[in-house]
């Protein structure tokens, strides 16, 4: 499998570079969505026990 990645990265640099970029980006943009809405609720369970 990572013999395989390793091979497609090695051939196709500039496309890797677009496509780790992409999908950096995409992970960062749903890591602060998530992590905002996973703070509110964790935020109203607070509030709502005490």
């Amino acid at each position: 499998m990572w013999g395989t990645i390793r091979g497609f990265i090695r051939r196709h640099r500039v496309l890797s570079t677009v496509a780790g970029a992409v999908f950096l980006g995409l992970f960062s943009g749903f890591g602060k969505v998530f992590g905002q809405y996973f703070a509110e609720e964790v935020l109203a369970w607070i509030t709502m026990r005490f």
